[in-house]
């Protein structure tokens, strides 16, 4: 290569320079962004909180009672469009594990989920995402989830509410369909930190 060739292709540096510029400016605006409705929802609940669980005798199951302790891991997918929880429960009765998933439909304009657990043989139930009804109203998160038992369509209903930067409260009440609901549990949550691992921005 001869000087005149190689100042040339200096000549072109600043060019390509624009070039790969403009073309990252146009690719980032191009990238979709995640509906509003669940980055509020993650603006609320991302990070690791710490909780205490206060259990009512009886309402669950016979054997679910008194107190406990865990954590809740709040973070989301890349670009956001995922919201993931990961509940970690110890109690006297046993230890539970949760892993639930939340994003917004945009078919049905609704904010819907799954979860998963190890308190029964079914594990991951496509059935909680047929049959749950998730609402987020910017304070207040709440999940209607039905299920059988004993021959009977059951309901959970589950609301973080109190939200704040430090804290929020979880209550979950149970009961028949249709039936006054029970309180069976309350939970505190406090932040431990700010950013979930592996969370987008």
């Amino acid at each position: 290569m001869n000087w005149r060739s190689s100042r040339n292709l200096a000549g072109l540096y600043p060019m390509a320079l624009i070039v790969g510029w403009v073309t990252a400016q146009a690719q980032s605006q191009a990238l979709p962004q995640a509906p509003a409705e669940i980055r509020s929802l993650e603006k609320a609940l991302v990070g690791r909180w710490s909780t205490s669980y206060d259990f009512v005798p009886g309402i669950m199951s016979p054997n679910v009672k008194g107190t406990g302790s865990g954590e809740e891991l709040w973070r989301t997918s890349p670009g956001g469009f995922v919201l993931m929880e990961e509940e970690q429960l110890h109690a006297p009765f046993g230890e539970m594990f949760v892993f639930a998933i939340h994003w917004w439909d945009k078919s049905t304009n609704s904010l819907r989920g799954m979860l998963c657990n190890n308190s029964g043989p079914a594990a991951c139930n496509v059935d909680t995402y047929f049959n749950s009804t998730l609402k987020w109203d910017g304070k207040q998160l709440t999940i209607d989830m039905q299920f059988p038992e004993h021959g009977k369509k059951m309901l959970w209903h589950e609301v973080w509410s109190d939200i704040t930067a430090t804290s929020f409260t979880q209550t979950g009440d149970v009961g028949e369909v249709g039936g006054a609901l029970k309180r069976a549990v309350t939970i505190h949550g406090t932040k431990v930190s700010g950013n979930a691992p592996d969370s987008a921005e």
